[in-house]
């Protein structure tokens, strides 16, 4: 059957919700979350099979019962102690161990980028390192035939349609925070799924080339800061909100300093 396997990050609720911790503690990467939106989309249209694939600790299986409830067929989540502190690099010598433990894939998905991260190369990277090719600003895409999808992105100030053979990545271009809608049941039922834990045993990886030993970068401090902006509720006519709302555009930039 044709398999898609999606990578994907689980990233801490605050990082969306400010100071409030939402239950479960985890949401999905938003940039991963526009794409698992067109995986779902072409899966309604096609005959496939979706996996994910994550990297994270075992908090994060609660945010993984959903993307079952969403319509993934099955998720593997790499987690181990020997995993933690890797950077790019190191994540995606982890990452391509473990789709090679999965096996072939027809497409391999990623998000833009992560939102706790910003680097929006492990992709580019896994890509690399199993010699496939990879087209990133992806927004949707379809089977063009037995052997090839024909897909749109964006690319500068304008769309391409391309046709691509497969196996391939694709890096997709998006952020949503909304998610799929999925009835009770569907949840209910997904509350009983168990993710397959790969650990680095399991993977048979170097240790030397995974965590702080295998990343190229290193962290030298941390602090969580969340931006807080002022809101100002606009009431009254419709005339005097657009006033006000002229007024308030018009002053944008022209702050004393």
């Amino acid at each position: 059957m044709f398999t898609i396997v999606a990578c994907m990050k689980y990233i801490n609720s605050r990082l969306l919700s400010g100071d409030v911790q939402l239950e479960g503690g985890y949401v999905i990467n938003p940039y991963d979350l526009f794409m698992l939106e067109q995986l779902l989309k072409f899966k309604k249209n096609t005959s496939c099979r979706i996996v994910g694939l994550t990297m994270g600790p075992l908090a994060c299986v609660e945010v993984i019962q959903r993307c079952i409830a969403y319509g993934l067929d099955d998720i593997f989540l790499v987690c181990d102690k020997t995993f933690s502190g890797s950077d790019t690099y190191a994540t995606s010598y982890i990452l391509t161990e473990a789709l090679k433990y999965i096996g072939r894939a027809d497409i391999y998905a990623f998000g833009e980028k992560a939102t706790d991260g910003e680097t929006g190369q492990v992709s580019i990277e896994v890509a690399s390192r199993l010699d496939l090719l990879c087209v990133m600003g992806v927004h949707k895409f379809w089977m063009n035939s037995a052997n090839e999808i024909l897909l749109e992105r964006k690319f500068a100030d304008r769309l391409e349609e391309l046709i691509l053979p497969i196996p391939c990545a694709l890096g997709f271009r998006g952020f949503t925070v909304k998610e799929p809608q999925i009835n009770l049941l569907k949840i209910k039922k997904a509350r009983n799924y168990t993710p397959n834990v790969l650990t680095a045993e399991t993977l048979k990886v170097k240790s030397y080339y995974c965590g702080n030993l295998g990343s190229k970068t290193a962290v030298k401090e941390t602090e969580f800061i969340i931006t807080k902006r002022n809101n100002e509720v606009i009431e009254g006519t419709s005339k005097n909100k657009a006033d006000i709302l002229k007024k308030l555009i018009s002053g944008f930039g022209k702050e004393k300093t």
